[in-house]
Formats: structure tokens, C-alpha cells, sequence
């Protein structure tokens, strides 16, 4: 390997190294300012199915009947990833930045949304 395909590999492993690190300190953000702000009862009026999100051992979870509990792994602020739903679980907020909702996208499902009903987590 020549002096500049290796110093072209060696910044492209920097680059990926920081986005990396940018990534996991983005996720340790989300998680250290914002999860409880999404805990609480979700209804899906077209699905007629309430969800619940909650706070176990410091992870956000999501909580449907009869059981079933995944784990919220964060993409980016506001959006989550779980095998619960096998796809995206975006929050939405008001203009004063209260969550009020969220939103599914999985596959051909796109834009299943869901309300704030209460910040109670009993189903």
C-alpha cells in the first residue's frame, strides 16, 4: 500500500471512529435528558390498541398487553428502535415540546400514529 492509500485509510477510520463516537454520546444524551418525558399511555384509534412506555432500570421500554415488554434503543432524538415493533417508533411533540405522541413506520406500515393519553403506564 502506498503513502497515500494509507493515509486515505487512516482518516476514513477517524472519520468512522468519531461518527461513532458521536453516535454513542448522541444515545447517551437521549437517554440522560429526555425518557421520561416519553413514559405513558398511548391510543392508536385506527388500530383501536393502547401502548404504554415506561422506565425499567433505566431504559425506556415499551409495554403492550398481554406481556410483551421491548427494550427502546435510540436512534436520534425522538426516534426509537424496538422488536416489539420491528420498525421506527418516532415522538412527536407540541410547539412547547411536550411529547404527545408517536408515530410507527415498520415495513409498508407508515405513519401509524398514536396519542398521549396519560402519563399513567397501567394498560
Amino acid at each position: 500500500m502506498d503513502n497515500a492509500s494509507s493515509r486515505s485509510r487512516s482518516r476514513l477510520e477517524h472519520i468512522q471512529h468519531e461518527s461513532n463516537r458521536s453516535l454513542r454520546e448522541h444515545r447517551s444524551i437521549i437517554l440522560d435528558s429526555t425518557l421520561a418525558e416519553y413514559v405513558g399511555t398511548y391510543a392508536s384509534n385506527e388500530l383501536d390498541v393502547r401502548l404504554a412506555m415506561a422506565l425499567r432500570n433505566g431504559h425506556l421500554v415499551l409495554l403492550r398487553r398481554p406481556a410483551g415488554v421491548g427494550v427502546m434503543r435510540p436512534n436520534y432524538m425522538d426516534d426509537f428502535t424496538t422488536a416489539e415493533v420491528a420498525g421506527s417508533v418516532r415522538f412527536t411533540r407540541d410547539r412547547a415540546g411536550k411529547v404527545t405522541g408517536f408515530s410507527i413506520f415498520a415495513g409498508r406500515v407508515l405513519d401509524v400514529r398514536f396519542r398521549k393519553v396519560s402519563a399513567d403506564t397501567t394498560l
